[in-house]
């Protein structure tokens, strides 16, 4: 019986992104939309036959993806049919971040302000005179920010990892790291967290408080600096 519901649902999902797709909204789109990055295996039972895929069963999958575009399929004639406000321009979604990190010039945690915006671009502004422009990407369990500055004479780039697990968008907290180049020109990389607020204000609140000492003590010294030079050989490497 799972089998034939299975297959059942699989088919009307597989309707219901091919009527998608063909008013250019992806199936990348949608699994971002959802938070949810199992479509494919979804929409192939013979392959992946379980009942539950990523915490939902094909039938939660299917209603979600219905009740999000404002669809709905009559059972007569399976046919899809769209609401009135299916595919009306939706409000740009704004995820606010505090993104913490151990400052090897300052001795010091040190904190920025992160905008992630309609899961593709970033913004990150830090206390001190520093603006980053990036873009969000999510992979399996995996959120990567690839991010850039203008330095003096040429762009300063940045890769924050941070690990996401099974919810892949909107966690309270998370765990990463970072790589970049310091102020000074050295290579740096290092541990980060980012902690979820509610907004601008609850940003500058933070900006203005002092950092949480749990915060303190998860990331005090974790940040790893290398030296600027390209040695020839193995005896030029300097001394530990």
């Amino acid at each position: 019986m799972h089998t034939v519901n299975n297959k059942t649902t699989a088919e009307k999902v597989r309707k219901v992104l091919r009527y998608l797709k063909n008013r250019k909204v992806s199936q990348k789109m949608i699994e971002d939309k959802l938070n949810y990055t199992s479509l494919s295996k979804i929409k192939n039972p013979e392959k992946y036959p379980q009942t539950v895929i990523e915490r939902k069963t094909r039938k939660e999958v299917l209603n979600l993806i219905l009740q999000h575009y404002g669809l709905e399929i009559d059972d007569q004639t399976d046919k899809i049919k769209a609401s009135e406000k299916a595919f009306e321009p939706e409000e740009i979604e704004i995820l606010h971040y505090i993104m913490y990190y151990y400052s090897f010039f300052r001795k010091e945690v040190g904190l920025a302000w992160v905008r992630i915006i309609d899961r593709e671009k970033v913004l990150i502004d830090y206390r001190i005179d520093e603006h980053w422009k990036g873009k969000f990407e999510v992979i399996e369990n995996y959120t990567f920010i690839h991010a850039e500055k203008q330095g003096i004479t040429t762009p300063v780039k940045k890769l924050i990892c941070l690990f996401s697990g099974t919810v892949k968008y909107g966690r309270p907290i998370l765990l990463g790291t970072y790589s970049t180049v310091k102020r000074d020109g050295y290579p740096a990389a290092g541990k980060t967290l980012f902690e979820k607020v509610a907004g601008k204000e609850e940003a500058l609140e933070k900006f203005a408080s002092k950092i949480d000492t749990r915060i303190q003590n998860y990331l005090h010294g974790t940040v790893f600096t290398s030296e600027t030079v390209t040695p020839n050989v193995l005896e030029d490497l300097s001394k530990i």
